[in-house]
Parts: C-alpha cells; structure tokens; sequence
C-alpha cells in the first residue's frame, strides 16, 4: 500500500489559493447569469402584458366589424 507523498505547506496554499480564484470566478459568472435570467423574466412579463393587452384590442375590433355587419377576411370560408 502506497502512502501519499506529503506536499509542502507553499504547495498547499498555491492549490488552495487556485481554488479559491475558481471559486469566485464561478460565483461572479453564476450572478451575472442571474442578473441575465432576471432581465429575461422582465422582459417576459412585458411580452405577455403586450399580447394580453392585443388579445383585448382583437376583441373589441372584432365587435366592431360584427356591429357593423362585416366579415373579416378569411372568415367566411372557416364555416
């Protein structure tokens, strides 16, 4: 049975201080990827405000032209 070869403490502090500079270089790349996943989920909610906001101009156009007794296009050969 092979016993491990015992490294020096400046060996040991090199691996831990390279370990520690990987560590926060994970870290600062992990919040910008939230900050990114933040932004993205704003910008969701507005799209979705926008098409919700559409859907409801949709209908209230739709109404109009069914007051006014006219067919949209392409409506007339869904029946």
């Amino acid at each position: 049975m092979l016993l491990p070869v015992p490294q020096s403490k400046g060996g040991i502090l090199s691996k831990a201080c390279d370990y520690i500079r990987e560590l926060r270089q994970t870290n600062q790349r992990m919040q910008e990827t939230f900050k990114e996943a933040e932004r993205l989920q704003m910008d969701n909610e507005l799209l979705r405000q926008q098409i919700e906001e559409l859907k409801n101009e949709n209908a209230v156009l739709r109404a109009q032209l069914q007051q006014h007794n006219l067919e949209m296009v392409g409506e007339s050969n869904r029946q």
